[in-house]
């Protein structure tokens, strides 16, 4: 997924091995329902909150009792709604294994070709 060290979680990539499920490269965009859908708005949520807090409290800073806190509504906020629409908009809720189209994979075809040999 993306060719990226960071995207691998080996024992899953083991796991798709096994039983013959295709985690093609440059796609995570269609794979990750949370990056298409939740952490954007959570991120956005979550820097307003602590912007209206330091601003309340601008002597203080933010400690884990206080970030706990501000981040609860917001995490409660960007996922509840977001969850569902996330696996809709990537095209795999409800399950169908037809689901996404060929031109979302267009982008894996630079790297899925055959190594040329000396």
């Amino acid at each position: 997924m993306g060719n990226h060290a960071t995207h691998l979680f080996y024992p899953a990539v083991k796991f798709a091995k096994k039983n013959g499920i295709m985690l093609p490269p440059h796609c995570s965009h269609t794979l990750k329902p949370f990056d298409v859908n939740v952490y954007g708005p959570l991120k956005s949520a979550l820097a307003l909150s602590h912007n209206e807090w330091l601003q309340a409290n601008s002597s203080k800073r933010i400690v884990v009792k206080e970030f706990a806190e501000l981040t609860r509504q917001p995490y409660i906020a960007a996922f509840t709604p977001n969850i569902i629409s996330g696996f809709k908009s990537t095209e795999i809720e409800p399950f169908n294994i037809f689901a996404i189209s060929d031109y979302r994979f267009l982008a894996s075809l630079v790297t899925d070709r055959d190594e040329i040999g000396d």
